[in-house]
């Protein structure tokens, strides 16, 4: 069983692909799990319990969970070694499918992306000179669902 699961600010959202789309995982019944940053550690571990329990999967199992780091890194590494307890981990940064996503969709010159930037997780990034620019979210930018970001996964 594979899983993916992005980590944001505040939340941790699960999602499953099904054919060429991603699906949200709705955990008693919500799209999300929200976290206070001091005890990710524990959405974590809840999160994964109720996965288990939605699919009727027994403790020893170690299912694959691809994570898609957030732009904090100690909050990454609470995640994926929460995860690697009990899973198959294999980690995407958000800086390459950022960069993935920003040069494919630069290409549509009407969403002015060069200019504007795109907006994920209550950030603006741009794409100069290969690098990637971070700012405050930006009401002007194109904002890039969760799920349309996920596609940039290899």
């Amino acid at each position: 069983m594979k899983f993916y699961l992005m980590i944001g600010k505040s939340q941790l959202s699960v999602f499953k692909r099904n054919g060429n789309s991603y699906e949200p995982e709705y955990i008693d019944g919500n799209p999300c799990v929200e976290y206070a940053s001091q005890k990710i550690n524990q959405a974590v571990n809840g999160l994964f319990n109720r996965l288990l329990e939605n699919y009727n999967l027994d403790a020893s199992e170690r299912p694959e969970i691809v994570v898609i780091e957030s732009q904090d890194e100690i909050r990454n590494t609470v995640v994926v070694n929460e995860l690697r307890k009990r899973a198959e981990v294999k980690v995407q940064t958000l800086e390459n499918l950022l960069k993935l996503a920003i040069g494919r969709l630069i290409r549509d010159k009407s969403l002015r992306i060069d200019e504007l930037g795109v907006n994920y997780d209550d950030n603006c990034f741009r794409l100069r000179n290969g690098a990637l620019e971070c700012s405050d979210f930006s009401l002007t930018a194109y904002t890039l669902p969760k799920e349309n970001l996920l596609a940039f996964i290899g």
